[in-house]
């Protein structure tokens, strides 16, 4: 799949473009591609074959390890011949370069692709083209990605990206639907203390902090430090981890609504920023550092 920091700097670059962006959808992904190894296996109920005999795959079915491998080798040839080639930091990316117009660009997760392009026949020629090779389904504008809302606006030059209908999910399951509202994920040089063994439910622990996991990649950047903090403590957790873990769900509750924005810097060029800082030695149980850095782009966070 796309990495998300590579997906927020396409937003934000096309937001600067005014590019068009659409979507599609490959039918039955992996039974387009075929294996070259022999794999068997045994007959599934219900399925009436001869006494004795055993099915051979020809395709790359979800769950075989070489699935998801098989599909990519094959649609990148399939973009290959449409003269697209893969970015050298993200092989998910697929770019194809003009002389006089900013390159079009196909991203793709699994079945689902972005195709992006300063030309809507452009991507209407791609789509023609990759029909050719796939059934598929055309998704028409970009709206929603990996259950992230995508919100348009090229009167003001962004792209936002919203998780709150998986938050509030999140917030739900775990019963904090109507949890008070703080403004901060953390407390300010709090320093949790590292056990010999878990004194509450590692499991409930580990699966509450693992369902923090997607917003923090995706739109919710700001919890970074605070779930990789807790994280060092995911085998033996006690209850400080526990209280700085609903801690996190609290600020969600107050976040809810919030945006990741992309794109709405005044400047004429994009300009990529970084910022990092350290802590020195402020791990109470290790006295290592931490570091942190944030890239900008126009504006907008993408790293």
């Amino acid at each position: 799949m796309a990495k998300f920091s590579s997906l927020r700097t396409i937003f934000a670059l096309t937001t600067k473009h005014d590019l068009e962006v659409h979507q599609m959808d490959v039918k039955a992904t992996y039974l387009n591609a075929n294996l070259n190894e022999e794999i068997y296996m045994e007959v599934p109920p219900g399925f009436d074959i001869p006494d004795g005999h055993i099915l051979r795959l020809k395709k790359g079915v979800y769950g075989t390890k070489q699935g998801g491998r098989i599909w990519y080798i094959d649609f990148s040839g399939t973009l290959s011949t449409l003269s697209y080639t893969p970015t050298q930091v993200d092989y998910t990316i697929f770019i194809h370069k003009s002389p006089n117009t900013f390159p079009d660009i196909i991203s793709t997760y699994m079945d689902d692709m972005r195709l992006i392009s300063e030309s809507l026949e452009c991507i209407n020629r791609d789509k023609e083209a990759l029909r050719q090779h796939y059934e598929m389904t055309d998704l028409g504008k970009m709206g929603w990605i990996l259950g992230i809302r995508i919100t348009c606006n090229r009167e003001k030059h962004t792209i936002s990206l919203s998780q709150k209908k998986f938050i509030n999910d999140t917030l739900e399951r775990y019963g904090m639907q109507n949890a008070r509202p703080i403004s901060s994920p953390a407390l300010a040089n709090e320093h949790l203390l590292k056990l010999s063994s878990p004194t509450i439910d590692a499991k409930a622990y580990q699966r509450a902090l693992g369902s923090l996991m997607y917003p923090m990649l995706a739109t919710q950047l700001d919890l970074a430090y605070a779930i990789a903090a807790l994280g060092r403590h995911a085998t033996n957790p006690g209850p400080n981890h526990q209280h700085a873990l609903k801690r996190i769900f609290h600020y969600l509750q107050a976040t809810t609504d919030h945006q990741l924005v992309l794109g709405h810097s005044t400047t004429s060029v994009p300009t990529l920023l970084s910022y990092t800082d350290s802590n020195w030695a402020s791990d109470i149980n290790d006295h290592k550092s931490t570091s942190s850095y944030i890239f900008t782009l126009g504006g907008g966070a993408v790293s």
